[in-house]
Parts: structure tokens; C-alpha cells; sequence
């Protein structure tokens, strides 16, 4: 609960920092930086809290985030498209699903 709370107050405080840079052209994507992170925050959450323990998704964490953050990048990249990011749901959480599955297998491995 508290990592969710965390990841909300967040991205509020970016969305409103960030949120004056709406009528400048050429920055108003930088709105995006929040949502891409409530997206990954959320996406990460939802799929390791049914795969891992907390220790297990500290540790994966700890090792993969790199990897966690580009598959999320590419999955929120196709969100963007408007008819392909809502129709698309299933596939990046069954991507992000996969790799955590792999992780995790390696890390109870040893």
C-alpha cells in the first residue's frame, strides 16, 4: 500500500511541476514523463505483486529495473497510438509477465 501511495504522490508532484510546460509547444511532452511513470510504476506492481514476494521484487528491483524501465518504455510507447494502446493491454502485460517470470525463475534458482 505504501509503495502505490508513494508512486500517486509522485506523480502529482510531477504532474504539477511539469504541468506549465501545456503552453509551451515544443515541451508540452514533458507531461508525458509523469504519466510514463505511474504507467511503469503500476504495470510493475501489478504483475510482481501476483509473481513475487517482497523481498523477491526488491531483489529484481534491484537487479533489473534497467530492463523493467525499457520494456516498459516500449509498451507505453505503443499506448500513445490511440486505437493500438487500448486494444494492446493484454500484450504488454503478458510481455512484462514474461520477463518477470524469467527473473524470478534465475533469482529461486539460486
Amino acid at each position: 500500500a505504501w509503495i502505490v501511495l508513494k508512486t500517486l504522490l509522485w506523480t502529482t508532484l510531477m504532474f504539477l511541476l511539469l504541468s506549465p510546460l501545456v503552453f509551451v509547444p515544443v515541451f508540452n511532452f514533458a507531461l508525458l514523463v509523469p504519466v510514463f511513470y505511474l504507467f511503469h510504476k503500476l504495470l510493475v506492481l501489478d504483475v510482481a505483486s501476483m509473481i513475487n514476494s517482497t523481498k523477491e521484487y526488491q531483489a529484481l528491483k534491484k537487479e533489473y529495473a534497467g530492463q523493467m524501465r525499457g520494456i516498459s518504455m516500449v509498451c507505453f510507447a505503443l499506448t500513445i497510438i490511440p486505437f493500438l494502446g487500448v486494444v494492446i493491454y493484454p500484450y504488454y502485460v503478458i510481455v512484462m509477465s514474461h520477463f518477470l517470470f524469467r527473473k524470478t525463475e534465475d533469482l529461486r534458482a539460486h
